[in-house]
């Protein structure tokens, strides 16, 4: 239970962290969201429309028709309920319905009866706040009626997805700089960092959840390595590391990122793969790391193992501790069932 709600406090946090960088680095102008409540206050016929944006305390409403812009306390708000449950709410009265019957909003003007409000995702897949129609008499939303809000709001998604993609840019400018560049890249290997890989697997991860598609990690890990250094030296043995690292990338898809995990591991995080093909990337990465390395006169026999984990998009942040301990076990399994494979984990992780 606790764990649970610790999760859950974590997850809530980086909500607030993703809609903080949204409002300050990339947020649609009024205008923008003004086009959207404009139609939808004539396509579904209703008198109040408006787009709410929801904080930690503070529900924000940008570009109302029918009501006053305005800032109010989330437990005052219609919204809370979308925004905690992830989903569309349409209530056909809300003085019927005990979540609403009690708020400002209903019992005072504007008298909200008839609510419907669709989740508003940014580009970093985070519920942010919701897409609301509504009227002052009880009225039904039809199935179509339904499919309309979903379309509106994902040209919405589309605005907020097109404003970070530009703060994106001007980021990987930045990270184009000598020490942006120096600050998240392995020094020796001249991949990511640990720091690095997590921050690119992040971002991944968030627009996989925007695309709905899949997302897998592999650890790779330098067999006997210690081994290795013990015989030929740390000279060797960091030229080994090099080609390894060097190996690696040529396996790779555009899309997907390596870094060096520390020591003698890399992550690959695998945006849009599937777990049924997991198997034959583990496969493949074991084949492409192994066979010798030429270091001068030495020659030096690597081999690697390969834990891999398909993590999906059900989950609104990237889960770092629990997802690297599934790829963990199956690299251990790896490792005992002899070295020089692939394991993919059996069951779903976190």
């Amino acid at each position: 239970m606790l764990h649970t709600k610790l999760r859950a406090v974590s997850e809530a946090q980086a909500r607030l962290e993703s809609l903080r960088r949204m409002l300050t680095l990339g947020a649609p102008a009024e205008h923008e969201y003004l086009r959207v409540t404009r139609l939808a206050q004539k396509l579904f016929n209703v008198s109040i429309t408006y787009v709410s944006v929801l904080d930690g305390q503070t529900q924000y409403l940008m570009s109302p028709l029918g009501m006053a812009p305005m800032a109010i306390p989330c437990e005052q708000s219609l919204c809370q309920h979308v925004v905690k449950g992830k989903q569309r709410i349409v209530c056909e009265d809300a003085s019927q319905d005990e979540r609403f019957t009690a708020l400002p909003s209903v019992l005072g003007a504007p008298g909200i009866r008839f609510y419907a409000a669709q989740p508003i995702h940014n580009a970093e897949g985070h519920v942010i706040g919701a897409l609301c129609i509504a009227d002052t008499q009880p009225r039904i939303l039809s199935d179509e009626e339904a499919l309309w809000l979903e379309d509106l709001t994902y040209l919405l998604e589309a605005t907020i997805a097109l404003r970070y993609l530009s703060f994106s840019h001007e980021k990987a400018l930045v990270f184009a700089s000598t020490a942006g560049r120096e600050a998240m890249t392995d020094a020796l290997t001249n991949v990511f960092n640990r720091r690095g890989i997590i921050d690119m697997a992040n971002h991944a991860y968030a627009r996989c959840i925007h695309e709905n598609r899949g997302f897998s990690l592999a650890l790779v890990d330098l067999d006997h390595f210690k081994a290795i250094n013990d015989e030929f030296g740390h000279l060797v043995g960091d030229e080994v590391l090099k080609e390894a690292a060097h190996r690696i990338q040529r396996t790779l898809r555009g899309g997907d990122i390596i870094g060096r995990w520390g020591g003698e591991e890399f992550l690959v995080a695998l945006p849009g793969s599937s777990p049924s093909v997991l198997q034959d990337v583990g496969n493949k990465l074991v084949q492409v790391v192994g066979g010798p390395v030429i270091v001068g006169e030495s020659k030096v026999q690597l081999s690697a193992s390969v834990g891999l984990v398909g993590v999906g998009t059900a989950k609104e942040v990237f889960d770092e501790v629990a997802w690297l301990e599934a790829a963990d076990q199956a690299l251990y399994m790896a490792k005992e069932r002899g070295r020089a494979q692939a394991v993919v984990y059996s069951s779903a992780p976190g």
